[in-house]
Protein backbone atom coordinates (compact mmCIF):
# COMPACT_ATOMS: atom_id res chain seq x y z
CA UNK A 1 0.00 0.00 0.00
CA UNK A 2 1.28 3.57 0.37
CA UNK A 3 4.77 4.09 0.07
CA UNK A 4 6.03 0.68 -1.57
CA UNK A 5 3.82 -2.32 -1.15
CA UNK A 6 3.11 -5.68 -2.37
CA UNK A 7 0.32 -8.14 -2.17
CA UNK A 8 0.22 -11.22 -3.28
CA UNK A 9 -2.18 -14.51 -2.68
CA UNK A 10 0.08 -17.46 -1.52
CA UNK A 11 -0.53 -21.01 -2.72
CA UNK A 12 -2.62 -23.65 -0.25
CA UNK A 13 0.23 -25.59 -0.33
CA UNK A 14 4.43 -24.25 -0.66
CA UNK A 15 6.49 -26.22 -2.43
CA UNK A 16 9.49 -27.61 -0.99
CA UNK A 17 12.66 -25.72 -0.83
CA UNK A 18 15.04 -25.91 -3.52
CA UNK A 19 18.79 -24.64 -4.61
CA UNK A 20 18.60 -21.37 -3.80
CA UNK A 21 21.61 -20.76 -5.73
CA UNK A 22 19.73 -21.53 -9.52
CA UNK A 23 17.89 -18.47 -8.47
CA UNK A 24 21.21 -16.01 -8.18
CA UNK A 25 22.32 -17.44 -11.73
CA UNK A 26 19.29 -16.67 -13.28
CA UNK A 27 18.64 -13.44 -11.98
CA UNK A 28 21.34 -10.94 -10.43
CA UNK A 29 18.55 -7.95 -9.41
CA UNK A 30 15.10 -9.33 -7.67
CA UNK A 31 12.86 -8.38 -5.36
CA UNK A 32 10.80 -9.84 -3.08
CA UNK A 33 8.53 -10.94 -5.15
CA UNK A 34 10.81 -13.23 -7.08
CA UNK A 35 11.76 -14.87 -4.12
CA UNK A 36 7.96 -16.07 -3.11
CA UNK A 37 7.33 -16.97 -7.03
CA UNK A 38 10.39 -18.88 -6.72
CA UNK A 39 8.83 -21.16 -3.51
CA UNK A 40 5.11 -20.58 -5.12
CA UNK A 41 4.72 -20.32 -8.82
CA UNK A 42 1.48 -19.51 -8.89
CA UNK A 43 0.91 -16.70 -6.69
CA UNK A 44 -1.98 -14.44 -7.84
CA UNK A 45 -2.25 -10.66 -7.91
CA UNK A 46 1.54 -9.61 -8.66
CA UNK A 47 1.89 -6.71 -11.07
CA UNK A 48 2.53 -7.03 -14.68
CA UNK A 49 4.45 -4.37 -15.58
CA UNK A 50 4.87 -0.53 -14.66
CA UNK A 51 2.44 1.54 -14.79
CA UNK A 52 0.25 3.18 -11.71
CA UNK A 53 -1.78 1.41 -9.18
CA UNK A 54 -5.59 2.69 -10.88
CA UNK A 55 -4.34 0.38 -13.14
CA UNK A 56 -5.60 -3.01 -11.96
CA UNK A 57 -4.85 -4.81 -15.51
CA UNK A 58 -0.66 -3.54 -14.85
CA UNK A 59 -1.06 -3.02 -10.71
CA UNK A 60 -3.31 -6.32 -9.46
CA UNK A 61 -3.03 -6.30 -6.25
CA UNK A 62 -0.14 -3.70 -5.79
CA UNK A 63 -1.40 -0.24 -4.32
CA UNK A 64 1.46 1.20 -3.74
CA UNK A 65 1.27 4.84 -5.02
CA UNK A 66 4.75 6.89 -5.19
CA UNK A 67 5.00 9.37 -2.51
CA UNK A 68 2.14 7.90 -0.65
CA UNK A 69 1.43 8.96 2.99
CA UNK A 70 -0.15 6.90 6.19
CA UNK A 71 -3.15 8.66 5.63
CA UNK A 72 -3.69 6.86 2.29
CA UNK A 73 -3.40 3.67 4.02
CA UNK A 74 -7.66 2.71 5.28
CA UNK A 75 -9.14 3.27 1.91
CA UNK A 76 -5.65 1.81 -0.06
CA UNK A 77 -6.77 -1.56 1.95
CA UNK A 78 -10.35 -1.30 1.20
CA UNK A 79 -9.57 -0.79 -2.89
CA UNK A 80 -7.28 -4.32 -2.04
CA UNK A 81 -10.03 -5.88 -0.49
CA UNK A 82 -12.38 -5.35 -4.08
CA UNK A 83 -9.84 -6.38 -6.04
CA UNK A 84 -9.49 -9.34 -4.44
CA UNK A 85 -12.65 -10.47 -4.38
CA UNK A 86 -12.75 -9.65 -7.74
CA UNK A 87 -10.54 -11.85 -8.73
CA UNK A 88 -11.75 -15.28 -9.97
CA UNK A 89 -8.76 -16.81 -9.60
CA UNK A 90 -8.66 -16.22 -5.62
CA UNK A 91 -10.26 -18.32 -3.05
CA UNK A 92 -10.48 -15.33 -0.17
CA UNK A 93 -11.23 -17.53 2.47
CA UNK A 94 -8.96 -20.67 1.90
CA UNK A 95 -5.71 -18.99 0.29
CA UNK A 96 -3.51 -17.06 2.36
CA UNK A 97 -2.44 -13.82 1.76
CA UNK A 98 0.70 -11.77 2.40
CA UNK A 99 0.74 -8.02 2.66
CA UNK A 100 3.32 -6.15 2.68
CA UNK A 101 3.25 -2.75 4.28
CA UNK A 102 6.34 -0.13 3.96
CA UNK A 103 4.92 3.39 4.79
CA UNK A 104 5.67 6.79 6.94
CA UNK A 105 8.74 7.96 5.12
CA UNK A 106 7.21 10.34 2.98
CA UNK A 107 5.08 11.48 6.24
CA UNK A 108 8.68 11.73 7.82
CA UNK A 109 9.44 13.86 5.45
CA UNK A 110 6.63 16.36 6.27
CA UNK A 111 6.60 16.10 9.92
CA UNK A 112 8.09 19.65 10.79
CA UNK A 113 5.25 21.20 8.87
CA UNK A 114 2.56 19.46 10.01
CA UNK A 115 2.84 17.01 13.17
CA UNK A 116 -0.29 16.98 14.22
CA UNK A 117 -1.28 15.39 10.34
CA UNK A 118 2.02 13.79 9.79
CA UNK A 119 3.21 12.67 13.22
CA UNK A 120 3.46 9.05 15.01
CA UNK A 121 0.25 9.43 16.82
CA UNK A 122 -1.87 10.15 13.22
CA UNK A 123 1.16 7.33 11.95
CA UNK A 124 -0.21 4.64 14.43
CA UNK A 125 -4.05 5.79 14.23
CA UNK A 126 -3.92 4.70 10.59
CA UNK A 127 -1.93 1.70 10.28
CA UNK A 128 -3.68 0.32 13.56
CA UNK A 129 -6.84 0.72 11.42
CA UNK A 130 -6.00 -0.58 7.89
CA UNK A 131 -4.46 -4.01 9.53
CA UNK A 132 -7.69 -4.57 12.03
CA UNK A 133 -10.07 -3.82 8.78
CA UNK A 134 -7.78 -6.62 7.24
CA UNK A 135 -7.96 -8.71 10.00
CA UNK A 136 -11.94 -8.84 9.91
CA UNK A 137 -12.33 -9.25 6.04
CA UNK A 138 -9.48 -11.53 4.82
CA UNK A 139 -9.27 -14.29 6.66
CA UNK A 140 -5.69 -16.58 6.34
CA UNK A 141 -3.79 -13.34 6.15
CA UNK A 142 -0.44 -12.40 7.19
CA UNK A 143 0.29 -8.68 7.09
CA UNK A 144 3.95 -7.93 7.34
CA UNK A 145 4.91 -4.30 8.65
CA UNK A 146 8.15 -2.74 7.62
CA UNK A 147 9.18 0.29 9.97
CA UNK A 148 9.54 4.03 8.02
CA UNK A 149 13.10 4.20 6.19
CA UNK A 150 15.95 6.26 8.03
CA UNK A 151 15.27 9.33 6.08
CA UNK A 152 17.84 11.36 7.83
CA UNK A 153 20.39 9.18 6.64
CA UNK A 154 20.49 10.68 3.39
CA UNK A 155 22.09 13.49 4.55
CA UNK A 156 25.34 11.25 4.57
CA UNK A 157 24.89 11.68 0.73
CA UNK A 158 25.12 15.39 0.27
CA UNK A 159 28.34 16.36 1.05
CA UNK A 160 30.17 14.83 -2.10
CA UNK A 161 27.28 15.16 -4.09
CA UNK A 162 25.24 18.65 -4.36
CA UNK A 163 23.23 17.87 -6.23
CA UNK A 164 21.75 15.69 -3.99
CA UNK A 165 21.07 19.03 -1.81
CA UNK A 166 18.92 20.14 -4.14
CA UNK A 167 16.91 17.04 -4.93
CA UNK A 168 16.20 16.31 -1.40
CA UNK A 169 15.10 20.26 -0.38
CA UNK A 170 12.64 19.32 -2.85
CA UNK A 171 11.51 15.26 -1.59
CA UNK A 172 12.60 15.20 1.84
CA UNK A 173 12.47 19.37 3.52
CA UNK A 174 12.41 18.47 6.69
CA UNK A 175 15.61 16.47 7.37
CA UNK A 176 17.62 19.79 6.81
CA UNK A 177 15.29 21.78 8.15
CA UNK A 178 15.30 19.96 11.84
CA UNK A 179 17.91 19.32 14.02
CA UNK A 180 18.94 15.53 13.75
CA UNK A 181 18.66 14.83 17.31
CA UNK A 182 14.96 16.53 17.23
CA UNK A 183 14.44 14.52 13.79
CA UNK A 184 15.60 10.96 15.49
CA UNK A 185 13.29 11.55 18.25
CA UNK A 186 10.26 11.69 15.79
CA UNK A 187 11.78 8.50 13.91
CA UNK A 188 11.96 6.45 17.05
CA UNK A 189 8.08 7.61 18.41
CA UNK A 190 7.23 6.08 14.87
CA UNK A 191 9.33 3.42 15.56
CA UNK A 192 7.32 2.38 19.47
CA UNK A 193 4.01 2.30 17.76
CA UNK A 194 5.07 -0.75 15.79
CA UNK A 195 4.85 -2.43 19.61
CA UNK A 196 1.46 -2.29 19.94
CA UNK A 197 1.63 -5.08 16.82
CA UNK A 198 2.44 -7.89 19.16
CA UNK A 199 -0.77 -7.42 21.10
CA UNK A 200 -3.26 -10.33 20.50
CA UNK A 201 -6.06 -8.23 18.80
CA UNK A 202 -3.67 -8.55 15.62
CA UNK A 203 -2.89 -12.24 16.54
CA UNK A 204 -5.49 -14.90 15.66
CA UNK A 205 -5.56 -18.26 14.24
CA UNK A 206 -5.92 -17.24 11.21
CA UNK A 207 -4.20 -13.34 10.72
CA UNK A 208 -0.90 -12.60 11.87
CA UNK A 209 0.92 -9.17 11.77
CA UNK A 210 4.31 -8.84 12.49
CA UNK A 211 6.93 -5.96 11.95
CA UNK A 212 10.24 -6.52 9.67
CA UNK A 213 12.96 -4.73 12.07
CA UNK A 214 15.85 -5.80 9.96
CA UNK A 215 15.24 -2.46 7.48
CA UNK A 216 15.43 -0.52 10.07
CA UNK A 217 19.32 0.61 9.54
CA UNK A 218 20.00 4.01 10.45
CA UNK A 219 22.97 4.10 8.69
CA UNK A 220 24.21 3.66 4.72
CA UNK A 221 26.36 0.67 3.48
CA UNK A 222 29.78 1.86 2.75
CA UNK A 223 32.47 0.52 0.03
CA UNK A 224 35.81 0.72 2.07
CA UNK A 225 35.73 4.09 3.60
CA UNK A 226 33.05 5.89 1.11
CA UNK A 227 28.98 5.42 1.59
CA UNK A 228 28.03 2.71 -1.24
CA UNK A 229 25.84 5.12 -3.30
CA UNK A 230 24.40 1.99 -5.32
CA UNK A 231 21.65 1.48 -2.91
CA UNK A 232 20.24 5.41 -3.43
CA UNK A 233 18.51 5.87 -6.39
CA UNK A 234 19.28 8.97 -8.99
CA UNK A 235 17.16 10.82 -7.41
CA UNK A 236 18.86 10.63 -4.32
CA UNK A 237 15.67 9.61 -2.22
CA UNK A 238 14.59 6.20 -3.02
CA UNK A 239 15.93 2.96 -2.92
CA UNK A 240 17.65 1.93 -6.41
CA UNK A 241 17.32 -1.48 -7.98
CA UNK A 242 20.30 -3.12 -5.77
CA UNK A 243 19.01 -1.22 -2.63
CA UNK A 244 15.36 -2.73 -3.29
CA UNK A 245 17.19 -7.01 -3.71
CA UNK A 246 18.78 -6.26 -0.79
CA UNK A 247 15.74 -5.35 1.21
CA UNK A 248 14.13 -8.51 0.01
CA UNK A 249 16.61 -10.41 1.29
CA UNK A 250 16.31 -9.05 4.82
CA UNK A 251 12.64 -9.20 4.94
CA UNK A 252 12.67 -12.77 3.60
CA UNK A 253 15.16 -13.49 6.26
CA UNK A 254 13.08 -12.01 8.89
CA UNK A 255 10.59 -14.10 7.87
CA UNK A 256 12.21 -17.19 10.04
CA UNK A 257 13.20 -15.19 12.75
CA UNK A 258 11.41 -15.33 16.21
CA UNK A 259 9.46 -11.90 16.34
CA UNK A 260 11.80 -11.17 19.37
CA UNK A 261 14.59 -11.90 17.76
CA UNK A 262 14.19 -9.30 15.11
CA UNK A 263 17.04 -6.25 14.55
CA UNK A 264 18.21 -4.18 11.85
CA UNK A 265 21.38 -5.78 10.20
CA UNK A 266 24.74 -4.90 10.66
CA UNK A 267 26.15 -3.90 6.83
CA UNK A 268 29.52 -5.85 8.37
CA UNK A 269 28.14 -8.96 8.79
CA UNK A 270 24.83 -9.18 6.68
CA UNK A 271 25.75 -11.73 3.82
CA UNK A 272 23.05 -11.14 1.07
CA UNK A 273 24.15 -14.50 -0.75
CA UNK A 274 23.06 -16.63 2.46
CA UNK A 275 19.22 -17.69 1.86
CA UNK A 276 16.90 -19.12 4.72
CA UNK A 277 14.96 -22.14 3.02
CA UNK A 278 11.34 -23.42 4.63
CA UNK A 279 12.32 -26.24 6.41
CA UNK A 280 8.89 -27.67 4.70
Amino acid sequence: MAGNNMCVVLETKVPECVNIITLIHEQTIFFFLDILEHFSPNLKGASEGIGTSDDVLIAGFNLANSGGFTGDLPSQAKELVNRIRAHHGVDMHNQWKFINIFVGSNDLCKVCQNQTLFGAEQYAKHLQETVRYLRDILPRTYVNIVPPFHVEVLLETQPDNPFCVDLQSLSCQCISEMPRKDFLEIKSAFDQTLDAFAAAEFQTRDFATAVSYGVNVDNIATLGKSLNLAFIALDCFHFSSMAHDIVAKIIWSDLFKPIKSRAPIEWSTFQPQLWKCPPE
